[in-house]
């Protein structure tokens, strides 16, 4: 168990300098540099399971703030969770598919303000693909629209 752990924190470790080192090109550059956009680099070197919960963090994050970059660039958090999303192996386990779910309910109530107040049409479009591929892709086909 602790020798898990321990592997667990390395990959984690190893992801961030490897996320110091490939996103220095991808930089966000409408939130100050602050954060990096996802490189296929990046992503394609994180294991499953550090994937799987960078993406359970991420969906509990937005449910506590009420939708997709409300904090930060819709847009940037969008373009990871995507990335996280490619990076996700099928079958998933259950509490994969239950954050999932937990997902497109965030996103489609935060589409649906978004929509009311005719807001970005930019973040209504991720919004709908992140539904769009949590129902279609992971078959959760009663979470479509």
């Amino acid at each position: 168990m602790e020798a898990a752990r321990e592997e667990e924190e390395e990959d984690e470790e190893e992801a961030g300098e490897k996320q110091k080192k490939g996103g220095k090109e991808a930089k966000n550059e409408e939130d100050g540099g602050g954060g990096c956009l996802p490189t296929t680099s990046l992503v394609s070197h994180l294991r499953q399971h550090v994937a799987v919960r960078l993406l359970e963090h991420s969906v509990s994050w937005a449910e506590d703030l009420g939708g997709i970059g409300v904090a930060a660039d819709a847009s940037a958090e969008g373009a990871w969770l995507y990335s996280l999303l490619c990076r996700l192996e099928k079958p998933l386990h259950p509490d994969v598919g239950s954050a999932l779910r937990t997902m497109a309910i965030v996103c489609s109530r935060q589409r649906e303000r978004v929509v009311k107040e005719k807001g970005d049409l930019k973040i209504v479009n991720t919004l709908s693909l992140l539904i769009c591929l949590v129902a279609k892709y992971f078959d959760q086909a009663d979470m479509a629209d």
